[in-house]
Parts: structure tokens; C-alpha cells; sequence
């Protein structure tokens, strides 16, 4: 994993369906400035980011998407429209990839639920409320209403004594 990180897994996916992606047409076949991405386009732009984002070599990513394709699909195109909106083809992506996501369970993320120990301490409920009570009290008091009440008062020593209130 060294070298990598998931800005470079965002930039080539970005890439590939921006490269894959048409124009919806309007009901004068006039180009719209929303980008479709059709069900076969997207099951070629799978395959090139399976592969181009280093997931699976060439000869693994087939049997990938045989296995994996439809079921993302089905969960997107939920109307049966054929296409994706640009917008959510990101998304589907990310499922269509899954569980090879390289992050997926990395240590110290919140999914990884097997480390903790010595190496990432678990702090007791009592002993954080503490701590926090033990900072709230040694803080000065700069409350609103502390310094209003000092703020009128600056004032009210200010004003001449014809406009003081009696």
C-alpha cells in the first residue's frame, strides 16, 4: 500500500467515468449539461477501475463483475432507466469495489473493530467525565451573562446623573 492513498483511487475513478459519461439530450436532442452514464458504459468503467486502481489484475476483473455487476446495478438503477446520473456514479462505484477497498477495516478506522489494547487504550465513561469536570472547574468564568453584568455596569457608571435611572 505504499504510495497509495484514496485521493489517487478518487482521481482515476473520477477520470474513467468522466471519460465514459454522455450528455443527456433534451426533447429537442439538444446536449443538457447533465452526464449520464449508461449500463454498459458503467460495467466497462468498473472493469477499468478495478483494474487501473490496482484491485484486481486483468484476468481476475471478468469474474468480478459477473459476480458483482448486476446486484450493484439493480441497487442504483432502481427504475430500470438504464442509466446513472453522473452525480451517483461515484457512489457505485464504491459499491461495485466493495470490500477491495484497501481501506476497508484498516486499522484505527471506525469499521476495525479487532485492535484496541495497549495500542489504542479505551478510555472508562467515569474516568472521561472526570477529566472534563476537572477542566470545566479550573476554567476562568467568562460566561455572557458575567460579562454583560460588567458591561452594564461600565456603562451605567459612565452616564450623567440627569439620565441615571431613579
Amino acid at each position: 500500500m505504499s504510495g497509495y492513498n484514496g485521493a489517487d483511487e478518487d482521481e482515476i475513478m473520477d477520470k474513467v467515468i468522466n471519460e465514459y459519461s454522455t450528455f443527456a439530450l433534451d426533447s429537442t436532442l439538444n446536449k443538457t449539461s447533465q452526464k449520464l452514464l449508461s449500463k454498459e458504459k458503467a460495467r466497462r468503467a468498473g472493469e477499468v477501475i478495478l483494474e487501473a486502481a490496482h484491485k484486481l489484475t486483468e484476468d481476475q476483473v471478468p469474474a468480478w463483475m459477473d459476480a458483482h455487476f448486476e446486484d450493484s446495478w439493480k441497487a442504483f438503477d432502481q427504475n430500470n432507466e438504464g442509466w446513472l446520473r453522473y452525480e451517483e456514479c461515484h457512489t457505485f462505484m464504491r459499491h461495485l469495489i466493495g470490500r477491495l477497498n484497501k481501506f476497508n477495516v484498516a486499522p484505527g478506522s471506525i469499521a476495525d473493530l479487532s485492535t484496541g489494547g495497549a495500542k489504542y487504550k479505551v478510555v472508562e465513561e467515569s474516568a472521561a467525565k472526570a477529566a472534563v469536570t476537572a477542566t470545566n472547574t479550573t476554567a476562568p468564568a467568562t460566561t455572557p451573562a458575567a460579562t454583560n453584568t460588567t458591561a452594564t455596569a461600565q456603562v451605567a457608571a459612565q452616564k450623567p446623573e440627569s439620565q441615571s435611572e431613579e
